[in-house]
């Protein structure tokens, strides 16, 4: 059983933020069950910049082939097509098979987001179908893919290197020729136009040549990224790319305010001159002497400049000894600020103390206030408390006085009640002895006897105490 791969479909799974996944099925068909490594390389938009991934094995039912699967996430510009090119390949026991041609997927973001390759109609070799056209065509591809395969190999001094296949060709909007897709290369990270390689490389040129910029942008029309130095290597050669690391190096020097150039034109070096005072500088790359106060290159010292020299020491003398009388004035008046911040500060201490104390007394009388009025609130609670209590008291005592009133008065109704009814008792006993006395005094009356002795001119009181003399 020959040893045989396909790439079956690749389909779009997700996309967002700009950057898209992709999932891919691969059928192997080989007569060598151990295990295998299949790889897909891809490449986007171009073979000069390349990438590749190992492929997972999915479970089967088919015993003469196997079914792998990859995923690939990318950034996609926005409305910007993607082009993919793979190539599949499989390694079992130091051989390496790969797929009989190359394949093809576009994706714009419309659908349908799944394609499907004409190889995946070889499903499994067990089937009766006649292959012997696809087999010479196969055949001739793969003769070809051999054949460029060694090319490169040769070029490249490589065991092993991805076939550069030819895709196909697009028009740049620069030189309006029809170019090969492998010179179209992304210009920035941010942007990718239809602007070929060449025509790129001739725009940094004119750019650093005629212009003298190093901040390239892109030459589309609208485009504002700025190239930056992996940009400009991609494309410029190697001369262009020279100048341009001697433009920015020289742009990084500029901006050191103590660097000169030498001035010496056969020269072109500069170094770090420090030393502002003195004119002259020598070149330690070629040993002439420049003025860097007029810019002239010199073989000896010119007489501005020693007469300037000598100028220039004296006004130094000068502001020396100036400085040196400032220093003093500056000591001097350190000195009395040093007296009057420690005035200031012993004013400061003392009103600080002064108005320590009178924060502590305040605080005191306020403490002490306090305490008054609460002692005052208590003793006011207090006499309110008593004033309630005695009123209490006093309705109490007005409460029992009120009652004892009520008992006395109720007795003395009672004595007087008693009295009235001993005196009607008395009175009745009298009136009773009066009738009996006179009933008495009236019978002996009639009694012969008693009168004698009594008299005929008696009361029945006389007889009674004639009686009671007589009887007692």
């Amino acid at each position: 059983m020959s040893n045989k791969i396909f790439i079956k479909s690749v389909k779009v799974t997700g996309e967002k933020n700009n950057v898209i996944d992709l999932y891919g099925q691969v059928i192997v068909h080989s007569g060598n069950h151990k295990e295998k490594i299949v790889t897909i390389e891809y490449t986007i938009n171009s073979w000069d910049v390349g990438d590749s991934v190992i492929a997972s094995q999915l479970p089967t039912l088919f015993n003469n082939q196997e079914v792998y699967y990859f995923e690939i996430s990318t950034f996609k510009v926005p409305n910007t097509p993607l082009h993919f090119g793979f190539l599949a390949r499989f390694d079992v026991e130091g051989y390496t098979f790969w797929a009989d041609s190359s394949y093809e997927y576009s994706y714009n973001g419309s659908p349908p987001k799944e394609f499907f390759f004409h190889d995946a109609t070889i499903e499994s070799t067990s089937q009766n179908i006649s292959t012997k056209n696809n087999g010479l065509t196969l055949s001739v591809e793969r003769e070809r893919v051999e054949e460029e395969r060694r090319l490169l190999e040769e070029e490249h001094g490589r065991k092993q290197q991805v076939p550069k296949q030819i895709f196909r060709k697009k028009e740049c909007i620069i030189c309006t020729e029809n170019v090969d897709i492998e010179a179209f290369l992304n210009i920035t990270d941010q942007c990718s136009h239809n602007i070929c390689r060449e025509c790129v490389g001739e725009y940094i040129k004119h750019e650093l040549e005629d212009n003298g910029n190093v901040k390239i942008k892109c030459p589309e029309d609208g485009c504002n990224e700025i190239l930056n130095q992996k940009d400009i290597k991609k494309f410029a050669s190697e001369e262009s790319f020279r100048r341009y690391e001697r433009f920015l190096l020289n742009i990084a020097l500029s901006q050191i305010s103590t660097f000169q150039w030498c001035l010496n034109p056969n020269c072109g070096s500069g170094q770090d001159h420090y030393q502002e005072d003195v004119p002259i500088m020598v070149c330690n790359s070629c040993g002439k002497k420049s003025c860097v106060v007029h810019g002239l290159p010199i073989d000896i010292e010119c007489k501005q400049c020693r007469e300037e020299g000598h100028k220039i020491i004296e006004e130094q003398r000068i502001l020396v000894e100036e400085e040196q009388r400032l220093l003093i004035e500056e000591e001097q008046c350190m000195l009395i600020e040093e007296e009057q911040r420690m005035l200031i500060e012993e004013e400061i201490e003392e009103e600080t103390r002064r108005l320590r104390e009178e924060e502590i007394e305040e605080e005191t009388r306020r403490l002490r206030e306090e305490e008054i009025e609460e002692e005052t609130r208590r003793l006011k609670e207090e006499e309110e408390r008593w004033q309630k209590e005695e009123e209490e008291l006093r309705i109490i005592e007005e409460e029992q006085r009120i009652l004892i009133k009520e008992e006395i008065e109720e007795e003395e109704r009672k004595l007087r009640e008693e009295e009235e009814k001993e005196e009607q008792r008395r009175l009745a006993a009298l009136q009773n002895s009066e009738n009996a006395s006179e009933n008495y005094v009236n019978q002996l009356k009639q009694c012969p006897r008693y009168v004698w002795a009594i008299g005929e001119d008696v009361t029945a009181k006389d007889i009674d105490v004639k009686n009671h003399k007589l009887f007692s």
